[in-house]
């Protein structure tokens, strides 16, 4: 779908653009959820000895069990999550998404997940933005996972 007219010029076109861009993107992100059957994009597919890092934690968290229980920890904090861009380049693929939390705020998440030639996930890396969300979902994850993953390695 084209959104833009070839009249429009400057920051208008460059607008439309960048609209056309996100719908293309968030279309492409719901395609490729349903054709893997709502799928995650990285999830499935991680190594035994996978490992995220985070603007959320002072270390590395290694190995696949450990890479899930935090990545469903984090989903579950979300009351809503909306992807902004899904894209591939190499093998990186880079999902950009903002979320919502039960007391309203926003965060917005960067990935980026590195594949090997096979198509399994060795690592990713997320960061978050703004800063006050991302020390808030911190928090919450310490309570939540302390036990399991040490008490000093959220923020």
């Amino acid at each position: 779908m084209i959104l833009h007219d070839a009249s429009l010029a400057g920051p208008t076109r460059f607008v439309w653009r960048v609209m056309e861009r996100t719908l293309y993107c968030r279309s492409t992100w719901r395609a490729t959820m349903s054709a893997n059957g709502d799928r995650h994009p990285f999830l499935d597919d991680l190594t035994a000895d996978a490992v995220i890092t985070s603007t959320l934690t002072r270390r590395p968290v290694s190995g696949r069990e450990n890479v899930k229980r935090l990545v469903d920890a984090v989903g579950s904090i979300y009351v809503s999550q909306t992807a902004l861009f899904y894209g591939h380049c190499d093998n990186r693929s880079l999902l950009q998404y903002e979320a919502e939390f039960g007391n309203g705020k926003t965060i917005q998440g960067v990935a980026v997940i590195e594949r090997n030639a096979d198509g399994s996930v060795p690592r990713v890396s997320v960061t978050f933005s703004p800063i006050d969300s991302a020390l808030s979902l911190a928090a919450r994850l310490g309570s939540l996972l302390e036990q399991d993953m040490g008490k000093d390695i959220f923020l």
